[in-house]
């Protein structure tokens, strides 16, 4: 089997190919591959869509009162702010926490 054949059928199926000669850091496209043996070959990878969402961090303190009328016990979340979180995303994947603020007198 050819050492290039998986990239040869992208290749042919429309999939776009990159070279580097072998020690080289830079990835060039090309329209029209050589497949020489003393070059490395990959198909152009997709462009990483990068995105940041920040996320608001609250700890529960919880409030409990009994309903005469119904019999049961109620629960009442209160929030208390306790800081912040900046998340990077790639591709909508979350990979990293980027920066935290939060307050460690209300954990």
């Amino acid at each position: 089997m050819r050492k290039h054949a998986k990239y040869i059928h992208a290749w042919a199926n429309g999939d776009e190919i990159e070279y580097r000669q072998k020690g080289s850091l830079n990835w060039i496209h090309t329209e029209q591959p050589m497949w020489d043996d003393t070059t490395e070959y990959r198909i152009k990878p997709e462009p990483e869509m990068t995105h940041f969402q920040r996320f608001t961090l609250y700890t529960n303190a919880n409030e409990h009162r009994f309903d005469k009328l119904k019999g049961i016990v109620t629960v009442h979340p209160q929030y208390i702010v306790v800081g912040e979180i900046l998340v990077r995303y790639v591709n909508d994947k979350a990979v990293e926490i980027c920066n935290t603020n939060i307050s460690e007198e209300n954990l």
